[in-house]
Formats: C-alpha cells, sequence, structure tokens
C-alpha cells in the first residue's frame, strides 16, 4: 500500500485483499486503541456466514490495514477462518444428559451433518464439583475437536408439572461457560414449526434421540441466516 493513499482508499484496497484471501467480506471495523491492547484485541473478531469482522487496535493511519491483513493471514494459518460454512452444535438435554449434534451451511445453502464419535455427554453427579469440572472439561474439547462455533440449546419449561429438572439446568449452565464460544437458545415452538420445512428433514443414519439437537442446530443456521 503507498504511502500517499488516503485512509479510505487504503481501507478500499485491505478490503478487496481480504476478498481474495478470504470468503466474500461484508465489513471491515477499525476502532482506534492504543498498541499495549495488541494482544487482546487480536482476538475480538467474529466469523459466520459471509461477514468478517476484525478490530484492528490502531487507527487508519500507516501500517493499519497491514495489521489488518497480517492478522486475518494468521487466522487462517490457525484454521480459524473455514469458509462460509459456520459449524453449530444442537443441544437437547434431557436429565443430566446433553445429546449433541454438529451441523453447518452447505455451499449449496442446506444443511450439512457432521457425525461425531461423541454423540452425548453426561453429568455424572450434579453435587460434586469435580464432576462438574469434568462435564465442562468435556464439552469444551468436544467442540474445539469438532470447530463448533455456537451452540444451539432447545429450551425446556422451568417450572409446572412438565418443567426441567435441575441437573438439566446445570448442563445447561456448564454448556454456556465454554469459553469463547456463543450460547443460542430454540424455542420449542418455533423449533415446531421449523421442523415442517423443508430445511428441517433429517438425515440418512441420524438416531432418533439426536433430532431435536439436529433440529436446534439447523434452526440456529437459520436464524443467523447461514442458509
Amino acid at each position: 500500500m503507498g504511502s500517499g493513499q488516503s485512509g479510505i482508499e487504503m481501507v478500499t484496497t485491505a478490503s478487496r485483499q481480504l476478498r481474495t484471501l478470504a470468503a466474500p467480506i461484508a465489513r471491515v471495523r477499525i476502532i482506534p486503541r492504543s498498541r499495549s491492547a495488541l494482544r487482546r484485541n487480536l482476538r475480538r473478531w467474529w466469523f459466520h456466514g459471509c461477514i468478517a469482522h476484525l478490530v484492528c487496535p490502531w487507527q487508519i493511519a500507516g501500517k493499519s490495514c497491514s495489521y489488518i491483513l497480517t492478522t486475518l493471514l494468521w487466522l487462517q494459518m490457525q484454521g480459524v477462518l473455514r469458509g462460509g460454512n459456520m459449524r453449530i452444535c444442537g443441544v437437547q438435554i434431557s436429565g443430566s444428559t446433553a445429546n449433541l449434534a454438529v451441523v453447518s451451511s452447505s455451499d449449496a445453502g442446506g444443511v450439512t451433518y457432521h457425525p461425531c464419535h461423541t454423540k452425548k455427554i453426561t453429568l455424572e453427579d450434579e453435587k460434586s464439583g469435580d464432576s462438574l469440572r469434568a462435564f465442562l472439561k468435556a464439552i469444551t474439547a468436544f467442540a474445539h475437536e469438532n470447530q463448533v462455533e455456537g451452540f444451539s440449546i432447545k429450551q425446556r419449561a422451568s417450572g409446572g408439572q412438565r418443567g426441567a429438572g435441575g441437573p438439566s439446568f446445570k448442563v445447561e449452565a456448564l454448556v454456556q461457560l465454554v469459553p469463547d464460544i456463543p450460547t443460542y437458545f430454540a424455542n420449542p415452538v418455533a423449533l415446531s414449526k421449523f421442523a415442517k420445512t423443508n430445511v428441517a428433514g433429517l438425515p440418512n443414519g441420524l438416531q432418533n434421540y439426536l433430532a431435536d439437537s439436529y433440529r436446534s442446530g439447523a434452526f440456529q443456521l437459520k436464524k443467523l441466516g447461514a442458509i
């Protein structure tokens, strides 16, 4: 980038290069920050669908746009940016067990199911701190191994005769505690309506007990505009 370029020209040039380097870029946001915040702010980004949003720790001047490109290349090398196919893990909680189904958006605009070796994780003892930590460790490892970018939990009633028990809400809270991965919730009524659409059809080979997990994940992909 030439030193005589204006800030707008630099951003335009950077945007063109970003499109070449990765998926189509919707916007690049640059927020003025001190150099001391570099390491902390390089991780402040998110990617879903075809939108990449990177936060640069410096103002639009000098080498700032170059640092955006450098950051993107680093993320690509780490396998963080994988194109527009976002991965969501649908979760249906039954008692103290989380049933898991990983789905992603396909290039054709549909849903792709990713069968995983681990399909359920159980909280063995809700009153044991060691058991709680073991569950969190297991669900975190599962998310990293399967490149999960978000959890979508089917909501359960919290009161009344059909209300879910205490262990299920502990499981829900532990899923929410997985670092750096957002948790979404699928309303049962909305999920029921979604199940009647063409995109919610169940794939061959999916176990019956994973149907709600699969649909919860697919529902969130639809909600995010990924399918």
